[in-house]
């Protein structure tokens, strides 16, 4: 013959949260170390003609495990304390005041539960059993507020890593944009030119001028004339370009400018007040070339 289950009424805690055991939702209570928490019962129908002031009631404390509860083994002293009340206007129900002291680093985050028994008083005989729902023990209330924060994802090494490289991509895009935003302003394409100091304007002008003097002297004589109207025309309306032709063109009326050369030696050079070599004009024309026609040529109308 089976034993009848008892009735779980009501059961006290801090806090409850819902969980899934083996795709069964229960409730698991929060109680905190030593302090009471209740559980209420009653006798199921089918136990008749009697009531819980004729009844012994029993609790023992069990591992909420599976296939099935454990014991929770007493060591030096019992791990709960219990006393049941029963209810003045209807003795069939039950009220247990429990206290639950065990606590300890292997019993953290474990799951007890309340096997309660009622047995008859002569024979000692179990009228009704059953099981009160899960229950965790805590020290205090701010270990649950602290369980039920989100809980931090230990970093690995490959976490170390990919967050490495990412800084590093990010220095490295950084200095790519810095280096646009210097070619955008007109800096040579080659990075490393941020690195070189920036030349004095009378220098940055006569490097200009001889550069001038070798793309003319490369240039086929017939593209000349047709090149340097292109270019005057398109700059005439400056007047930093006016101003130039001007100062060159007065320069050239008022004093011829020396177009002979040594037939034989090498080109002299001389140091300038920058620290650099400057190659003297024998060096950069030919002995047929006249500075005063190219002059002409490129700055009059």
């Amino acid at each position: 013959m089976s034993i009848s289950s008892l009735k779980f009424l009501k059961q006290t805690s801090l806090s409850v949260d819902r969980f899934s055991d083996n795709g069964v939702e229960k409730n698991l209570h929060y109680v905190i170390k030593n302090n009471e928490f209740s559980v209420v019962v009653e006798l199921p129908d089918n136990v008749e003609n009697t009531n819980f002031n004729r009844l012994a009631i029993e609790a023992q404390l069990l591992y909420d495990c599976s296939p099935k509860p454990k014991e929770v083994l007493q060591v030096r002293q019992k791990p709960y304390k219990y006393k049941g009340i029963v209810e003045r206007g209807d003795p069939r129900k039950c009220t247990l005041q429990v206290s639950i002291s065990i606590l300890s680093s292997q019993h953290e985050d474990m799951n007890f539960l309340l096997e309660i028994k009622a047995k008859d008083s002569e024979t000692n005989k179990v009228v009704a059993t059953g099981f009160s729902e899960p229950v965790q023990v805590i020290s205090k209330p701010d270990v649950l507020r602290k369980k039920r924060e989100p809980k931090k994802k230990k970093r690995t090494w490959n976490d170390r890593i990919t967050e490495t490289l990412e800084r590093l991509e990010a220095k490295q895009n950084e200095t790519i944009r810095l280096i646009s935003s210097q070619q955008t302003c007109g800096m040579d394409s080659d990075p490393f030119q941020l690195l070189n100091t920036p030349k004095h304007p009378s220098e940055a002008f006569e490097t200009a001028f001889y550069d001038l003097v070798r793309a003319y002297r490369e240039m086929k004589e017939e593209e000349r004339p047709t090149k340097i109207r292109k270019l005057v025309t398109g700059n005439q309306f400056d007047p930093t370009v006016n101003e130039m032709v001007s100062s060159l063109h007065s320069c050239t009326s008022s004093k011829s400018l020396d177009t002979s050369f040594p037939s034989k030696g090498k080109p002299s050079s001389t140091v300038t007040d920058y620290g650099t070599v400057k190659t003297e004009a024998s060096d950069l024309f030919p002995s047929d070339f006249d500075i005063n026609n190219l002059v002409e040529d490129l700055f009059l109308p």
